[in-house]
């Protein structure tokens, strides 16, 4: 599986086919529980070679892959359909900045890098 990081809640996401079940971390009596899929994710994720940040924000609507430098791949599943919709944007980062953190917000997210807070702001 794989650590994916919200603004809400702590969980993770295990691969099952081509989807990514997530699951909440809870607490002791019951350490975690299926809350959501995030459908054809995995066939996604597989090919972002440059990848350091997995996020979703506290509605899950979407999961934003966060590369080192340069581009971030906001994919949101359509509900109970089988596909999903994927944003891609480029950074103008002409200094090749690395990206140091980031904040997934409900309709936007916040970018740390070297050098700036970004907040890049979009519709699904």
């Amino acid at each position: 599986g794989s650590l994916l990081f919200s603004d809400a809640d702590r969980g993770f996401v295990v691969s099952h086919s081509v989807d990514a079940c997530y699951y909440k971390v809870e607490d002791l009596d019951v350490p975690w529980r299926h809350v959501d899929t995030f459908h054809a994710f995995n066939m996604v994720q597989a090919t972002k070679t440059q990848k350091k940040f997995i996020v979703t924000d506290s509605t899950r609507r979407y999961v934003a892959i966060v590369d080192i430098s340069r581009h971030v791949y906001i994919y949101n599943s359509t509900g109970d359909s089988s596909y999903g919709k994927l944003l891609v944007m480029t950074l103008d980062n002409s200094d090749d900045s690395e990206i140091l953190g980031v904040f997934p917000r409900k309709e936007s997210i916040v970018l740390l890098t070297e050098k700036f807070l970004i907040t890049i702001k979009f519709s699904l």
